[in-house]
């Protein structure tokens, strides 16, 4: 691949700027696509009341869950092994084998969705009158999943034009499409969801299209059960990972109702706005780290990408912060207001098990998928016991809590772990003091926003400990060397010609 002896021939500055072009390109397009979410939030902020914007919230993450119950780790195995496998048709192989077994588990997990409906009405204390949109997913769920699997090629392929149509055509039409919906047809929750359904189902369509070289005929090939043992451990986790979000709404639902299950998906859905850079970075992280890692200069590379991840990720988690009481004034007025102190929550969890996808790379380099198992284990458990032992005492704060003490033990064990799969062992004392810094500076933002002195003045608060963040990090933590090499980039750009 023209990828491949790209890389091999590259410095580790080369790298680096490799891995920053794919970021903006592949991640960024991709975290855009996960912000749908967040682009129409206002529209149902204003056309639907708390109750049913918490049954819209329980909507996706049940849709979530499913398509991870159909795909089934299956799109990790195909992006490990695709690099294992050298010829186009043996790629073709394993697509074509992978994309058969999905729809199979597909046409078994809906099947059994329908009979369980009831149950999961139940679950989230649902009204009667949910069911019909619940229903709806056997319809959506199909152009889901196979919509991701398309996606996920052409990433692994550097197909960088059906990329964007797929990723950005299926979320914003899918928007318009419920725009136009609920404003000129019907403003009922049914009507939309069968909107969102026929987009679904167009843009997976087109998928299987640009997808079509990888289609051949079936014949079983020997990495295929290889794959799909390494991937039934993805699966597993991928399980466990959704499970969270779906049981913290159940005991959001259950113990505190469907109002202030609302509230809290407001908070989820700005800090989708965080996820915008971890989720583009994750998308490009993943194909680059195993095109490296058999290289000689792989760790010095690896450390790099640490620390400087860790450094924009603590500028992100400030940033957030800080613009959160003016996202939520502009998006739905004062209805969710109260949603501004929980994000900072969020988004630390999401931070810190982002940055555990670096640290904890050696598993899947390794091939040792059970690390990932048992570390996602350990985050469902202490998720799921601390919310027990907390939520009926202190509320949606033990919720918030779980959730990211949880993030936190499952990308240390998992760090933990990969360490002893792969030689390559990061360095994690200024990435550690870097986040350690962000997180404490974060809180302290969120403290004075809760004050509620004044929108201005919280603003140019948070524009002085973004400040301090920075000087801290350019006095203390950068050395002398990458400060002189910083200046010489810096001096190099805007040098008049």
């Amino acid at each position: 691949m023209s990828v491949e002896k790209e890389l091999s021939e590259s410095s580790v500055g080369g790298k680096l700027a490799f891995l920053a072009k794919d970021t903006v390109f592949y991640g960024l397009f991709a975290s855009l696509a996960k912000l749908s979410a967040f682009i129409s939030f206002p529209i149902y902020a204003r056309f639907f009341s708390k109750e049913q914007f918490g049954i819209i919230d329980v909507i996706a993450v049940v849709e979530y869950l499913l398509v991870i119950l159909v795909v089934f780790g299956q799109d990790s195995g195909l992006a490990r092994y695709f690099y294992d496998v050298k010829s186009d048709k043996e790629r073709a192989q394993l697509f074509t084998l992978s994309l058969i077994s999905q729809i199979m588990f597909a046409a078994v997990v809906l099947l059994a969705f329908y009979f369980l409906m009831p149950s999961v009405m139940s679950l989230y204390e649902l009204p009667d009158n949910a069911l019909p949109v619940l229903a709806i997913l056997l319809l959506k769920v199909p152009g889901a999943f196979l919509l991701v699997t398309t996606i996920n090629a052409t990433k692994w392929l550097y197909r960088r034009k059906p990329f964007v149509i797929l990723t950005m055509g299926s979320v914003f039409l899918s928007v318009i499409a419920s725009v136009v919906t609920i404003t000129q047809i019907d403003n009922s929750l049914t009507a939309m969801f069968y909107a969102q359904s026929i987009v679904y189902g167009v843009f997976a369509l087109l998928g299987i299209y640009y997808c079509r070289d990888l289609l051949c005929k079936v014949s079983l090939h020997p990495k295929f059960i290889e794959m799909l043992k390494f991937s039934a451990a993805f699966g597993v986790i991928y399980l466990f990972a959704a499970l969270i979000p779906s049981l913290d709404r159940a005991f959001i639902a259950k113990f505190l109702g469907l109002e202030m299950l609302a509230i809290y998906a407001v908070a989820v859905r700005i800090s989708s706005f965080f996820r915008l850079f971890i989720q583009a970075f994750q998308t490009a992280w993943g194909p680059f780290s195993m095109l490296i890692f058999e290289k000689d200069d792989a760790k010095k590379t690896m450390d790099t990408v640490l620390f400087i991840y860790c450094m924009v990720i603590g500028i992100a988690m400030i940033g957030i912060t800080w613009l959160t009481p003016s996202l939520l004034l502009v998006l739905a007025g004062d209805a969710y207001a109260q949603s501004a102190e929980y994000v900072i929550y969020i988004v630390i969890g999401l931070a810190l098990q982002s940055i555990g996808w670096i640290t904890g790379i050696g598993s899947t380099l390794a091939k040792k998928s059970i690390y990932n198992l048992y570390s996602y284990f350990a985050q469902l458990a202490f998720t799921l016991i601390g919310m027990w032992l907390t939520v009926d005492k202190i509320g949606i704060w033990g919720v918030l809590l779980s959730v990211a003490l949880g993030n936190l033990i499952q990308a240390s064990l998992l760090t933990y772990l990969s360490n002893k799969a792969q030689s390559i062992s990061l360095s994690l004392g200024r990435p550690s003091i870097v986040i350690a810094c962000a997180i404490v500076l974060s809180l302290s933002v969120n403290f004075y926003n809760a004050l509620q002195v004044s929108l201005w003045i919280e603003l140019a608060f948070g524009a002085v400990i973004a400040l301090v963040y920075l000087v801290f990090l350019w006095r203390f933590v950068i050395n002398r060397v990458e400060r002189e090499k910083v200046m010489a980039a810096v001096t190099k750009r805007f040098k008049p010609a």
